[in-house]
């Protein structure tokens, strides 16, 4: 009777434990268990791309988005990634747009979203014709001014001036904005609500193609979440210790542009696949990714040679070395290639085979 008496104690400490976890808990891990370094096969692209700003794999093509070209999009093959087509002309006419600036993450079944001035475009690409077919348009909402994502039928948006959740949900109907999610990352000190939309507001953020889960990956912190998209409750955060200083310099608002360069800066872009998230990293300040390609009398840079992926339990599964630094990349829903952009070359697309590292 004892014995059962301290067995039903011990599992009533543990579950108060459990349920009385912080929110802020996070799991620290110092190095990969896995480095992979990779060689890249390179594939020249017919009339190369100027400026390509992202890349995104559908199932049946590679879309390459040129901020300055003539046509937003081209269109590749996945096997020898011969450009098909091309698609929305830069003008103002009916089917042309002004700008395009952002390219998604695949959706499944061709689909994928592209933002625009106006709105976020839902489209999806049918092999052998020239349009794109329309899903979907969810217009701007005048009272939120900040980046989008489309959700489930709603938008996500990032959470700006925001008190207690990192992110609002928006809605397409009436432009209702409520808070999604929990709090920003704990990340050792008060943050004041400048310096949370500074810090904290710039990241990455990828949708799995299933729409189940989205993960965001920070600029200036080493971090990982993981969110369900349904609630937006906090699935995992994990942080890659990289033994950097907190980043005063960046909001200080005494600091020198010099001291605003050597700021460390973590990830840049993610793409994300149904088994894994994959995000380009630096670990290194600015002022040591200097820009060192100077095109049309700008300065411009490819930021790292270093992808980490990560598993949807936010386990950290390899960090891949790069033999070339890149600009824009994008990975195959099978997870078998990836295939990227140097700004110091865009004319040439360098594959990585990962059939047999992921697979």
């Amino acid at each position: 009777m004892k014995r059962y008496f301290l067995l039903s104690a011990l599992a009533l400490i543990v579950l108060f434990l459990t349920q009385c976890r912080k929110p802020n808990e996070y799991h620290l891990f110092t190095a990969f268990p896995v480095t992979v370094e990779l060689s890249h096969k390179p594939i020249n692209i017919e009339s190369p791309t100027l400026y390509p700003s992202g890349m995104v794999f559908l199932d049946s093509a590679l879309v390459v988005l040129d901020i300055s070209g003539d046509y937003f999009l081209s269109f590749f093959t996945l096997d020898d990634f011969d450009l098909i087509n091309r698609s929305i002309r830069r003008g103002r006419g009916p089917s042309e747009e002004v700008s395009v600036f952002f390219i998604s993450n695949a959706m499944e079944e061709n689909k994928f979203w592209y933002r625009t001035h106006s709105g976020i475009k839902t489209v999806k690409y049918q092999p052998g014709k020239d349009e794109l077919i329309p899903v979907g348009f969810s217009q701007n909402c005048d009272a939120f001014s900040g980046l989008t994502f489309p959700l489930g039928d709603d938008l996500l948006g990032f959470s700006q001036n925001a008190q207690s959740s990192e992110f609002v949900k928006i809605s397409t109907d009436d432009c209702a904005i409520v808070d999604f999610g929990p709090n920003f990352p704990n990340v050792g000190r008060e943050l004041s609500i400048n310096e949370k939309d500074y810090l904290l507001g710039t990241k990455s953020l990828s949708i799995r193609p299933d729409g189940e889960l989205f993960a965001v990956l920070y600029h200036y912190f080493p971090i990982l979440r993981i969110f369900n998209s349904n609630n937006g409750s906090l699935k995992r955060e994990v942080r890659f210790n990289n033994n950097q200083d907190f980043p005063y310099s960046a909001i200080d608002v005494n600091a020198t542009p010099e001291e605003k360069m050597s700021t460390t800066t973590n990830y840049f872009v993610s793409h994300a696949t149904n088994r894994f998230i994959y995000a380009s990293y630096a670990g290194r300040s600015l002022l040591e990714i200097q820009p060192n390609i100077i095109r049309d009398g700008f300065k411009i840079t490819d930021f790292t040679n270093e992808i980490h992926v990560f598993d949807w339990e936010g386990n950290p599964v390899k960090r891949l070395v790069l033999d070339k630094s890149i600009f824009a990349f994008a990975v195959s829903p099978d997870d078998k290639t990836l295939v990227a952009i140097p700004m110091s070359d865009p004319s040439v697309l360098l594959k990585y085979d990962l059939s047999s590292i992921l697979n």
